[in-house]
């Protein structure tokens, strides 16, 4: 997405397409439709220059064929999709970029929760909920479990909120908040519950908001606190990079995260 003309374009359930973010620009750029998914996006990738390849790694597929083994010893078919559960870090890669013009741009791209039902999507592609950027206000991604994610269009909350005159630290800390708040009152609402009561790839909600201000500010917040731990290992670690080509590199580990009770 950009955030001069606020221009998008989105690809789902793509298939044979290694780099998604790739076809969705395209699909901004050159498509008279902002949303392609499945075969269509695919034909539309091809066509437009990129190539198939296959996408499936040797660990996907060995992770794939033991919760397969688990499945079918199970005779609880409705939690089948879940009876594995998936180990961070998460695979999902979300970017804002700020050019020397004082242009925005975000972009996200991720697999999805693995051994999903065929057809599921989440929040990456979502424009709203996995990104959101305005040149007059921010831009802002998103990661984690996507229908938590999807439940508060958490990117586009956190644009609104710098917008209204919030840091991007606080706009991250709050959009994490409100997800952290909705996801609880939905859990404890038996009317709410519904067929997806466990809409989280992990036992613990697992999100995180990242940031940046038309000025360069940044921010960033998680659900797990300030360890940003999950299973023993860091969940959401960020890069943040100044200076164009000749800038400098600065890592993170821990997203900051202190007002979320």
């Amino acid at each position: 997405m950009c955030g001069e003309h606020l221009t998008y374009g989105a690809v789902m359930a793509l298939p044979g397409v290694v780099r998604a973010v790739s076809a969705a620009r395209l699909v901004m750029e050159r498509s008279p439709h902002a949303i392609l998914c499945g075969g269509g996006a695919r034909d539309f990738a091809v066509a437009n220059g990129m190539a198939l390849a296959e996408a499936l790694t040797e660990g996907a597929a060995a992770a794939y064929s033991e919760w397969r083994r688990q499945s079918d010893t199970s005779t609880d078919t409705a939690g089948a999709t879940v009876s594995v559960e998936i180990d961070a870090p998460h695979d999902t890669i979300g970017m804002i970029c700020l050019d020397v013009n004082g242009h925005l741009a975000a972009g996200t791209s991720t697999s999805g929760w693995p051994f999903k039902h065929p057809g599921r999507v989440g929040d990456s592609p979502v424009i709203g909920a996995g990104l959101y950027c305005d040149n007059d206000a921010g831009a802002a991604v998103a990661t984690g479990d996507g229908e938590e994610i999807l439940r508060t269009s958490a990117a586009f909350y956190a644009v609104e909120l710098m917008r209204a005159g919030h840091t991007p630290q606080a706009a991250c800390t709050k959009a994490v908040a409100r997800i952290v708040q909705a996801s609880a009152a939905c859990s404890t609402s038996a009317a709410a519950r519904g067929p997806r009561a466990d809409s989280r790839m992990h036992s613990k909600l697992t999100v995180a908001v990242l940031a940046m201000s038309p000025k360069g500010e940044v921010g960033a917040a998680s659900s797990l606190g300030p360890s940003n731990v999950h299973r023993g290992r860091p969940v959401f670690p960020y890069a943040l990079w100044r200076g164009g080509s000749q800038g400098e590199l600065v890592e993170e580990q821990k997203p900051p995260n202190d007002d979320l009770t």
